[in-house]
């Protein structure tokens, strides 16, 4: 954190001039494009040593094109999209053991610079394809230091939130017959790697104290070997009770738990060699346990098992034989073969009934319309190769969210056509799951709000946690807040602990407010290879995840725009690179000196309820 910040304060001291205007005009980008396009947007992609790249595939999107285009680099890296409307369009190229990057990302990930292109102009551009990190090394037994071949290795991003980073995982090479596996193409960062065993062996792997093969041994060789002889012999003495094992996913350089994995962090065209596991049998363990119903009478049950560390999903259960047991009818339920970690499992019981509010032909009414009736217990459990016995989930009522539509009138009213809209929670974390044997193993998403036609709506079937909002607007228009208990969701967390959360208040518009200008230096000319940033002027508001913190490469003619912009007052700044993250420090709290420097170096700007406010920026360089 400390060296992003360190390049963001040093472009935050450029000098700004402001020319503040009120100009409810066109924008330039809503200037319609021609119905035959006459213009080229042609370019060359090289490395980062300055060698063309062949074969390398470009993406073209924005304008008015209705879907985007993609062309295929020739022997000298050039390429040409031919017969474009007039527009800003985006480009972005790709190709194997390459970074994927986009024209005029200041690095990978960040967004890029949109081209302008006029009716009949012809346009050159130059991107830079930088090669991609390499992490290599082997997968050996931790016992005899043989190869494992046919082992997936997973490597997963550490320094960037997944939410903001699209899947934070690179696809599972397998390991060779030499136990060599070799990661290419990665974006530079930090990294931990996990070495993910295929199903090695079906059904259970038992293993005994050392003692107990010694005595077992012992037993054998003290047999009569007189073939006539009718005597048994004594069963050696066993002293422990064997245990299950299996092959767990391992995280360089040699443990099963995420938090003590060693990070690794690669450059672009770096190759960081000698990433060597040692995989071994683990102790697997049985976990046992029962669940009930206050009532007396169990309701069919369905089982969430969830790992409680970090990004352990994608290799959870990654051992042999996994052993899913469904509950019975008395609630019962056992799950095999796991691995060490921290688990939390749930019970649900009950699901949604009746119409799932959303767009469609037949929207319920107030008696037509059911909300899920669900029930839940959960329990979190440490395993340690010990069987875990004796669980006890006694089932509760599941929460609720209820609320209502409005519009942002003077007089607030229903919002028309609210069916229209589909209203959902997510869970913080939420990513993929899947289903053994009535266990689901992941998370469960909670079903679509109940909508009613008068606009009030309803949420069954929540568990506690921490959720996000995600709303899809009516027609035509946008959600300009949400209010659930005097906050505005869409800055804050949505938290359920233990009670229901009714009077939600979901407040749309269809006054679209934005701000959009141009940024140029001293001498008028536009500037496209800085990053425009907007964020609230309250600095409580600075949420990596807020809807309020905005960024915007302006296009090659130095334009900008922030479309459905929340009303308020904002400060506006130009920097060399930004990323959203950059405003928390590790600590989580918004890094004093950053904001300084920030505030110092930008403009204020008010923006009013339905208001096409332009602010034009100009820059000393």
């Amino acid at each position: 954190m400390t060296k992003t910040i360190g390049i963001l304060l040093l472009t935050c001291t450029v000098a700004l001039q402001a020319q503040q205007t009120r100009d409810n005009t066109a924008r330039p980008d809503n200037v319609p494009a021609s119905a035959m396009g006459t213009a080229v947007l042609a370019g060359i992609i090289r490395n980062d040593e300055g060698a063309p790249v062949r074969a390398a595939i470009v993406t073209l999107a924005g304008g008015d094109l209705a879907a985007s285009r993609a062309v295929v680099t020739d022997d000298d890296g050039r390429f040409a999209f031919e017969r474009l409307p007039a527009g800003r369009f985006t480009l972005s190229a790709k190709k194997a053991a390459y970074v994927t990057m986009a024209y005029g990302a200041t690095r990978p990930g960040r967004a890029g610079t949109a081209v302008a292109v006029a009716a009949g102009q012809r346009v050159d551009v130059a991107l830079t394809l930088p090669r991609g990190g390499i992490i290599t090394g082997r997968v050996v037994d931790a016992s005899t230091g043989a190869p494992v071949p046919d082992v997936g290795v997973l490597a997963t991003r550490t320094d960037v939130a997944e939410s903001t980073a699209g899947s934070p995982f690179v696809a599972l090479p397998v390991t060779d017959d030499r136990g060599v596996f070799r990661l290419f193409g990665l974006t530079p960062g930090d990294y931990v790697i996990a070495a993910v065993p295929q199903q090695l062996v079906t059904g259970d792997v038992d293993t005994r104290a050392e003692s107990d093969v010694d005595a077992i041994f012992a037993a054998l060789q003290q047999r009569p070997r007189n073939a006539g002889t009718t005597t048994k012999p004594a069963a050696p003495p066993i002293a422990s009770k064997p245990h299950t094992a299996g092959y767990a996913a391992i995280y360089y350089p040699g443990t099963a738990t995420r938090a003590d994995a060693v990070h690794i962090h690669v450059a672009a065209g770096e190759e960081r060699q000698g990433i060597d596991i040692a995989m071994s049998i683990v102790r697997t363990a049985t976990i046992e346990g029962v669940v009930s119903a206050p009532q007396g009478s169990l309701p069919p049950l369905s089982m969430v098992i969830t790992s409680d560390e970090p990004s352990r999903g994608a290799v959870l259960f990654s051992v042999s034989s996994p052993v899913l047991m469904p509950p019975g009818p008395d609630g019962r339920f056992r799950y095999t073969n796991v691995p060490p970690g921290r688990y939390t499992i749930t019970a649900r019981a009950g699901a949604a009934s009746g119409r799932i509010g959303g767009p469609g032909p037949r929207p319920a009414t107030a008696d037509q319309m059911t909300v899920p009736d669900v029930q839940w217990a959960a329990t979190t459990v440490a395993v340690d190769g010990e069987d875990v016995t004796g669980l006890a989930l006694v089932l509760q009522p599941a929460l609720k969210m209820t609320g209502r539509m409005i519009t942002d009138e003077p007089s607030p009213q229903a919002v028309p056509n609210a069916t229209g809209a589909r209203v959902m929670i997510v869970r913080e974390g939420m990513g993929g799951s899947s289903a053994i044997n009535g266990t689901v193993m992941g998370l469960v998403p909670v079903p679509p709000a109940q909508i009613r036609e008068d606009g009030t709506f309803e949420i069954g079937g929540v568990l506690p946690g921490t959720y996000r909002l995600n709303v899809t607007p009516p027609s035509g228009m946008w959600l300009r807040a949400a209010i659930v208990g005097g906050r505005d969701v869409l800055d804050y967390p949505l938290t359920f602990t233990d009670v229901d959360r009714p009077g939600a208040t979901l407040i749309f518009s269809d006054r679209h407010a934005s701000l959009w200008g141009t940024l140029q230096d001293t001498t008028g000319r536009p500037v496209s290879d800085l990053t425009v940033v907007v964020v609230p002027a309250d600095s409580a508001l600075w949420r990596p995840d807020s809807r309020r913190v905005r960024t915007a490469r302006p296009a090659t003619d130095g334009a900008f725009t922030f479309a459905d912009i929340v009303p308020g007052d904002y400060l506006l700044a130009a920097l060399t690179d930004f990323d959203p993250d950059d405003l928390r420090s590790d600590t989580g709290v918004v890094d004093s000196a950053f904001a300084q420097q920030l505030v110092a170096a930008s403009i204020k700007v008010t923006v009013g309820d339905g208001e096409q406010k332009r602010q034009d920026v100009r820059v000393g360089r």
